[in-house]
């Protein structure tokens, strides 16, 4: 609102006031030029003065009643004045905290454009995410297709399970006639063990006098300084060293050949190898070209069929049975040592490593699945030591069943072999 819209109420009302009195003067005028009309007509003029005078009471009455109202209005019009005022101050705050507000729009906006940035590569990979979820899915798919197989197969099994404890009932029945002839067999064994153990100690005497005696032949020679033995003492020894090695052989090949024909009666054939003293494993440990794993459910199970085996076969390296079950004068082991293979596949000594690492996965996966293996100890010097029995070496592509050229992926080569030293021998 203008200042001279404020100030129009004061002219309005003295234009008023200008007007009432002239009026008044020109009826005071009009009156004394009409002095001389008769009574009559100034007595009418008297009521008329009367009742102009009564007007303007009135009309005075209004300029007091307008004059409060003026200051009323001055008083609005200053406070008035002052809200404008404060108005403008605000107006001015209003346009600073605009321009703030602009620029922290600008920098909402380059925000705003960065995060769209950033949105966008988020759905980028999101896309790709998308994509590997659905190669995820496929995947899944298959291996649930997989997991039917197997349980259609796990059904089989199960039917095959139930046939076999048919059989078994049956043959509890059969073992039951036979455990009669078991336990008059165990008493033989005791026997026969008693009768082991004399004949061992008599071999060891027999080994100490062939010592004493070359020890005395040696003496001799030095002392006459003779190059060659007497001939008849050379036969001796040498009848009797070819007994005993043909004596140990024997008995290791014995030794092998039992644990080959348990180890065939629980499904996992094995073969004696040529020189006599390990067990080659040539169809159910077969690993895949460049791998240490045993992943299948039928290598785990010929593993475990193989520790079973060996667990029976290997009591008297295990302190808790050995002097219960074997004695003291036992035919026991010093090593057994389980020997990994590779083909021609790959440089040397990637196929070193393959082999080792071959060799270590299977028997940890025997221990594991034959954990009375797990306290077998060597023995050597004629006692129980407290070292394991058990050890692992690897041979890479040097010792192959079947020879081939460089680079032939032979299935037969990638293979586990069990070589078994007894106290008094030394493996080839």
């Amino acid at each position: 609102m203008s200042k001279d819209a404020i100030e129009s109420p004061y002219v309005s009302f003295t234009e008023l006031l200008a007007s009432a009195f002239l009026i008044f003067v020109i009826m005071i005028v009009y009156l004394a030029l009409n002095q001389g009309q008769d009574e009559r007509d100034r007595a009418g003029f008297l009521k008329d003065i009367e009742s102009l005078q009564l007007q303007r009471s009135e009309l005075a009455f209004t300029v007091v009643d307008a004059l409060d109202e003026i200051e009323d209005i001055e008083a609005q019009r200053r406070d008035l004045q002052i809200n404008i005022n404060a108005l403008s101050t605000r107006a001015e705050q209003l346009a600073e905290e605009t321009d703030q507000q602009g620029t922290i729009l600008l920098q909402i906006q380059r925000e705003a454009a960065e995060a769209k940035v950033g949105l966008e590569t988020a759905r980028i990979q999101l896309g790709k995410l998308q994509s590997e979820n659905d190669e995820l899915i496929g995947i899944q798919q298959v291996t649930e297709q997989e997991l039917e197989q197997l349980s259609v197969k796990l059904r089989n099994g199960q039917f095959e399970i139930d046939a076999g404890a048919i059989e078994l009932s049956k043959l509890a029945v059969e073992v039951g006639g036979l455990e009669d002839k078991r336990n008059e067999l165990q008493r033989q064994l005791a026997d026969l063990r008693v009768l082991i153990g004399d004949r061992e100690a008599q071999s060891e005497e027999l080994e100490s006098r062939i010592a004493i005696q070359l020890g005395k032949v040696e003496e001799a020679r030095q002392q006459s300084k003779v190059p060659d033995k007497p001939q008849n003492t050379q036969d001796e020894i040498d009848v009797a060293v070819s007994a005993r090695l043909a004596s140990q052989e024997r008995a290791r090949v014995a030794f092998l050949s039992t644990i080959g024909q348990q180890t065939a009666a629980r499904g996992v054939a094995v073969q004696i190898n040529a020189d006599g003293y390990s067990l080659i494993i040539p169809n159910d440990i077969i690993f895949s070209s460049g791998s240490a794993s045993l992943s299948s459910s039928q290598q785990i199970a010929a593993v475990k069929k193989i520790g079973v085996t060996l667990s029976v076969n290997l009591a008297c390296n295990i302190p808790a049975s050995a002097q219960r079950l074997c004695g003291a004068r036992s035919r026991v082991l010093s090593t057994v040592l389980i020997e990994g293979h590779a083909d021609t596949v790959g440089n040397d000594e990637t196929n070193l490593d393959l082999s080792v690492r071959r060799s270590q996965a299977f028997l940890t996966e025997m221990l594991k699945q034959a954990p009375l293996l797990n306290d077998a100890r060597s023995f050597q010097g004629g006692a129980l030591t407290s070292l394991p029995l058990f050890g692992v070496a690897g041979y890479g592509e040097k010792r192959p069943r079947i020879k081939t050229g460089d680079g032939v992926p032979e299935a037969r080569n990638r293979r586990i072999e069990i070589r078994f030293v007894f106290s008094n021998e030394v493996a080839p």
